[in-house]
């Protein structure tokens, strides 16, 4: 008999853990740009000889990164070397423009894109005799992105849920969120299911997580992405994205919800939540549908490399 009322007592606990909002994140990739090397050569330079930073990127994501800029610092560009890179377009920065995702229906990888700076110490301060100089350059890469994520939720009317619950036949189906590869993991949540009525105003929990914070940083899409070299520009719009949501499907569903700005502030800036509540809808004509929701995160993206190398004199 005691076995009888644990076993009543866990399906009871189960139903009512399974309740509420409900919601499976799904991610088909963790990254946006990639930065394959960054690397100089030679790893000993002697005063007088020039060296070369090579830097190589590539887009592993599901979107376009638009933008996409690389920003050389953490090296003295007056004192030690004159610095210029392949393109001739900036000395410590290369724009990269839009680059494109693999191509996952044909099977086609993304291309990866390169920029070259070379460093001459001619003529510039060189490393005293017996004492090398050792230099920690670094370089961000720099891009906006956007990341599609898609649910879906039942709408019932609540005599339609009473009739097929007393026949045993309705099943509560999950949210599942679906999101494109990026560096950012989205979970969509709804109640479950909505009842249909008039004047139904739904609400939407949104979790967005940084994946790949040991690696790079988001942050609130700038008017100007050489914001993000900026520290003091970058405080103002850190561990921010901005979010906007529509239902097509249902009337109005392109105005229901207002944008948001979400911020990422669990875990200094690993993951952020936000409701997001609709305009007043009807839905009373409803028995039972399917409505699909599509959100739209937009944010800059930064990540970050660094390579060693050593100055000498020549007499070493």
């Amino acid at each position: 008999m005691n076995k009888n009322k644990i076993v009543v007592f866990l399906i009871i606990a189960v139903v009512i853990a399974g309740s509420g909002c409900t919601g499976t994140a799904v991610n088909t990739a963790t990254k946006g740009i990639a930065i394959n090397s960054f690397t100089f050569s030679p790893t000993k330079m002697v005063n007088g000889e020039d060296g070369t930073l090579a830097l190589e990127i590539q887009n592993i994501g599901g979107a376009t990164a638009k933008n996409t800029k690389a920003f050389l610092y953490n090296i003295d560009s007056t004192a030690y070397f004159t610095i210029t890179n392949s393109s001739n377009d900036n000395t410590t920065n290369h724009s990269f423009g839009d680059m494109s995702p693999p191509d996952t229906v044909n099977n086609i990888p993304s291309f990866p894109e390169t920029v070259v700076w070379t460093l001459n110490n001619n003529g510039k301060v060189g490393a005293p005799e017996g004492i090398p100089i050792t230099f920690d350059p670094k370089v961000r890469v720099c891009y906006l992105y956007n990341t599609t994520s898609t649910a879906e939720f039942t709408v019932i009317s609540r005599d339609e849920l009473r009739q097929q619950t007393q026949r045993g036949i309705y099943e509560e189906k999950p949210v599942v969120t679906r999101s494109s590869g990026g560096p950012l993991s989205i979970e969509i949540m709804t109640p479950q299911p909505i009842k249909a009525e008039n004047g139904k105003k739904i609400k939407i929990l949104v979790k967005v997580r940084n994946t790949d914070k040991l690696n790079g940083l988001v942050f609130q899409t700038p008017d100007n992405i050489d914001k993000c070299i900026n520290p003091t520009e970058m405080k103002k719009l850190i561990n921010r994205v901005n979010v906007s949501i529509s239902i097509p499907d249902m009337p109005g569903g392109a105005t229901l919800f207002d944008s948001q700005t979400v911020r990422l502030l669990k875990g200094d800036g690993e993951e952020g939540t936000a409701t997001f509540t609709s305009k007043a809808v009807n839905l009373s004509n409803v028995v039972q549908k399917e409505f699909h929701i599509v959100m739209t995160t937009s944010y800059g993206y930064f990540v970050e490399s660094q390579a060693t190398f050593t100055l000498e004199h020549d007499g070493l």
